[in-house]
C-alpha cells in the first residue's frame, strides 16, 4: 500500500519559481487575469496549476514559502496578522479564491481562520491601498446544513447547522453579502482524491463500518479546482449566483459506498451498523443536489464515486 502524503504534496510538480511570464501568457490568453489563491493548499494548489496552465498569473498564499508551478507567485503571511497579508498582496487582482483551511477542528481555530481570516483579507483591499478586485470566491461546506433526515438539499435550502463548524462557516457566508463586490459561496462536500485516501486503506485494514442510515455527498479534488475555474471564467460573461453546491451526481449511502470499494479491494465486508448505532452517531444527513452548477455549464471530470474512486484504487494510490 502506498503511504498517504500530506495533502497537496502530492501536486507540487514543478520547482518553485516567481518569475512571471505573464507577457507570454497574454499573447496566448488575451483574457488571461491576475487571480489570488488565499490558503493554497490541497484544492487551492490544483486550481493553481489549472489556472496557470490557462494562462493567468497566479500568487498562492500560505503560512510559510512553498513550492509553485513555473511562473507563478507563492506568498507567506498568517491571515492573523493584517499587516502581514497587506505587506505580502500583490498591488492589483482581478479575483480573490479563498480556500484557506482552519488548522484543526476547534472552534477558535475556525473563527480564526473563516471568519477573521477572511475579514483580513478583505480589509487588505480597501481604504484605497489597492483596487479592489472584480470576484471573490469563498470555499465554505455543505456543513452548513442541519438536515439529518437523508432529506435533499440545495441552495435555496434552511441552513442550520448543529455543530460549531457549519455555524461559523455559515457566519463566514453571511460576511460575503456585505462586501463591497460580486462574492461567491462554494458549499464544497467531502472532498477526496490523490493524497485524500483514507478510506481506502481503513477499509482494507477493516477499520471501517457500515451505515445504512448514512447519506455522503462528495466530490472529487479535480472538480474542485475545475468548478472554481470555470466559475472565474463564466463570471467574465454572466452574473453568478451567490452561492453553489459543489458535489458529485451520487449522493451515496455511506454503507454502498464502503461495500463496492470493499469489492473492488477484495478484502472482507466490514460489519453492519445496528439502527441503535447509526442513530448514536454524529454529522449531518442529506442528499445535496448539484443542478446549479450543472446548469452553469459545469461537466464533472469524475461523476460519481465509481469514476472517482475506481481511479484512485487502480493508481493503488492509498
Amino acid at each position: 500500500m502506498k503511504k498517504e502524503e500530506p495533502p497537496g504534496s502530492s501536486f507540487l510538480l514543478r520547482p518553485k519559481s516567481v518569475a512571471s511570464k505573464q507577457g507570454n501568457r497574454t499573447q496566448m490568453n488575451p483574457s488571461a487575469e491576475k487571480i489570488l489563491i488565499v490558503g493554497c493548499g490541497y484544492v487551492g494548489s490544483v486550481l493553481m496549476q489549472q489556472l496557470v496552465e490557462q494562462g493567468h498569473e497566479v500568487w498562492g498564499l500560505r503560512r510559510s514559502p512553498f513550492d509553485v508551478p513555473e511562473g507563478a507567485h507563492s506568498l507567506a503571511a498568517d491571515l492573523a496578522d493584517p499587516s502581514l497579508l497587506d505587506a505580502a498582496f500583490p498591488d492589483e487582482v482581478d479575483v480573490v479564491v479563498f480556500t484557506a483551511a482552519a488548522k484543526s477542528f476547534d472552534p477558535a481555530k475556525y473563527r480564526a481562520t473563516y471568519v477573521d481570516g477572511l475579514r483580513n483579507v478583505v480589509d487588505a483591499f480597501s481604504d484605497d491601498r489597492r483596487p479592489p478586485p472584480r470576484l471573490l470566491l469563498f470555499v465554505s461546506s455543505t456543513g452548513v446544513y442541519g438536515q439529518d433526515d437523508g432529506s435533499w438539499v440545495d441552495e435555496t435550502s434552511v441552513t442550520e447547522p448543529s455543530g460549531f463548524s457549519g455555524q461559523l462557516l455559515l457566519e463566514a457566508e453571511s460576511l460575503l453579502a456585505s462586501f463591497p463586490w460580486p462574492s461567491v459561496a462554494v458549499r464544497f462536500g467531502g472532498i477526496y482524491g490523490p493524497g485524500r485516501t483514507s478510506m481506502i486503506r481503513r477499509i482494507a485494514e477493516g477499520q471501517v463500518q457500515r451505515d445504512p442510515h448514512l447519506m455522503t455527498n462528495r466530490i472529487h479534488r479535480d472538480d474542485c479546482g475545475g468548478l472554481l475555474s470555470h466559475l472565474i471564467e463564466r463570471s467574465r460573461e454572466t452574473p453568478l449566483e451567490s452561492c453553489y453546491l459543489g458535489v458529485d451526481d451520487q449522493p451515496v449511502p455511506q454503507s454502498k459506498l464502503v461495500s463496492w470499494i470493499a469489492e473492488r479491494l477484495q478484502c472482507e465486508l466490514p460489519r453492519l451498523l445496528s439502527q441503535v448505532d447509526s442513530a448514536s452517531r454524529s454529522g449531518g444527513n442529506k442528499r445535496c443536489r448539484n443542478d446549479r452548477i450543472k446548469q452553469s455549464g459545469y461537466q464533472l471530470l469524475y461523476p460519481g464515486y465509481v469514476e472517482g474512486y475506481s481511479a484512485l484504487i487502480a493508481a493503488n494510490d492509498w
